[in-house]
């Protein structure tokens, strides 16, 4: 396995698991609202999220570069065929 498929799976898995954590783990096992201050699940939610937002534009950068890197092989074959 290549160090970028590891790392694509890795952000994949960790996407999901904060995509879990946010729908369904916290607010589920966060105590109730009391009705004053912030609710118990807020910090919690932030940081998974920006996990969720980290991980998605590694995934992102991931596929970019190589798409980056296969536009500029293709330019390099384009210029030897010249």
């Amino acid at each position: 396995m290549t160090r970028t498929k590891r790392d694509r799976l890795v952000d994949g898995f960790v996407a999901l698991g904060s995509l879990v954590f946010l729908l369904w783990i916290i607010p589920n096992f966060t105590p109730p609202y009391p009705g004053y201050g912030v609710s118990s699940a807020l910090l919690p939610s932030i940081v998974v999220g920006i996990i969720l937002v980290l991980s998605v534009i590694s995934l992102g950068n991931s596929f970019w570069a190589q798409s980056k890197k296969t536009s500029a092989s293709e330019k390099d074959q384009q210029a030897d065929n010249i």
